[in-house]
């Protein structure tokens, strides 16, 4: 009996953050519409479920027919892949294996330069949710308009842009000495479409640019009522 190739990976998000240790299952049919039986891995001396390596990887080799491979792991979704025929070999049975606990944000923060602020988050999430779900306000309850971009992921592939570090950056500079809440709306979805669940805000300081002494404390006076003067603060 010729045997061939199904095989893949299993990843998080982005085909980069690969999963290992997910038990990969493999099941057989006689047709594309069942019934499904776990196949006898056994019988060709090899085993079925198998722990997928350290860089998500998995694979067995199998005579003609109909397959589909199962993936489980705690705190993930069980899933199956795609129905295929062998032949011809299949090596690009990648599956995105989906969270299911709520994402958490893990910090927000001002930039180095003060005139930007970072957020940072324990799970992929895309560009469009951190946008749309984020907002950025001054001591007075005005929103401060601004645009915000990622700093690392990338590309899944379903065409996304995904990060787990972001940076808001105003339209206009944040006034010195000022206090701006941040909030995380709870309706923001990770990459596995799961909502962060509730609001989360924090406050953030811009430090007061006039520097020591009597005559820094007197430019920091000048700064503050300009500001106020000009409705800036």
């Amino acid at each position: 009996t010729y045997i061939f190739d199904p095989s893949g990976y299993a990843y998080s998000g982005l085909a980069s953050d690969r999963v290992g240790e997910v038990s990969a299952t493999i099941l057989t049919a006689p047709s594309a519409d069942g019934p499904w039986t776990p196949w006898d891995a056994a019988a060709f001396g090899q085993t079925s479920p198998q722990q997928t390596l350290g860089d998500g990887t998995y694979g067995w080799d199998v005579p003609k027919g109909y397959y589909k491979v199962r993936y489980s792991k705690d705190g993930y979704r069980t899933v199956d892949s795609e129905v295929v025929r062998i032949l011809p070999e299949r090596m690009d049975l990648n599956v995105n294996m989906l969270a299911t606990a709520a994402p958490t944000v893990t910090g927000i923060a001002l930039g180095d330069d003060s005139n930007a602020i970072t957020l940072g988050f324990d799970r992929w999430m895309p560009l469009a949710q951190v946008s749309d779900h984020v907002s950025v306000r001054d001591a007075r309850g005005r929103t401060v308009a601004g645009g915000i971009t990622a700093s690392d992921g990338g590309t899944a592939l379903d065409g996304a842009r995904l990060a787990k570090s972001f940076v808001f950056t105003p339209d206009k500079t944040l006034s010195a000495g000022q206090t701006f809440t941040v909030t995380v709306g709870g309706a923001a979805q990770d990459y596995a479409a799961v909502q962060i669940g509730a609001d989360i805000s924090q406050s953030v300081t811009t430090p007061n640019k006039g520097g020591g002494g009597p005559l820094g404390g007197l430019l920091g006076l000048l700064q503050w009522l300009l500001c106020k003067l000009l409705h800036l603060c």
